[in-house]
């Protein structure tokens, strides 16, 4: 008797873990560190003028995120999470002209970095990776920025910027 009544409380103990874990698995600050990018969004080139608008939020009970990208000829979807087994964000882009990027990276002095692994250039066939930065600047704003960078690290090209700014 005594050991089905242990029995008994272990499957209530391990029942209400996996329950809490299910329901507050991803409420923890690490998986908030992207919250800054929520919401819907008119972007704008360095120059000011408006180059498409965004919408990202949450999916999955808040364990993911999703952006879509809406520009006069392109069109994407991002999906975006933070995996604890490895203390990385993660992100997979999909547009409607065929470009994939497959980035990993963190959070880190107020800035989203992620990265792709290191690729080959059909053209020269150089190494490179792709970065993506996102930052929450004091107006309230986020800047996007995507940088091509060598494989030592070293800043080939900046592919694109645009300043988010909250819709109205």
């Amino acid at each position: 008797m005594k050991n089905i009544v242990c029995l008994f409380m272990l499957c209530i103990t391990l029942t209400h873990s996996f329950r809490m874990n299910a329901q507050g698995s991803c409420k923890t600050s690490k998986h908030r560190q992207f919250d800054f990018w929520l919401g819907r969004w008119d972007v704008f080139n360095p120059e000011g003028k408006k180059i498409g608008e965004n919408t990202i939020h949450y999916l999955q009970d808040s364990c993911l995120i999703q952006e879509n990208w809406i520009a006069s000829q392109q069109t994407g979807t991002s999906y975006n999470y933070y995996d604890s087994n490895d203390d990385s964000w993660n992100q997979l882009w999909v547009d409607n002209t065929g470009t994939n990027l497959v980035l990993k990276g963190g959070y880190s002095d107020g800035k989203m970095i992620l990265q792709s692994e290191l690729l080959t250039s059909k053209r020269d066939k150089s190494y490179y990776r792709n970065q993506l930065v996102w930052e929450l600047l004091a107006d309230g704003r986020v800047l996007q920025s995507w940088h091509i960078l060598s494989a030592e690290g070293k800043l080939l090209q900046t592919v694109f910027q645009g300043y988010y700014q909250k819709k109205k």
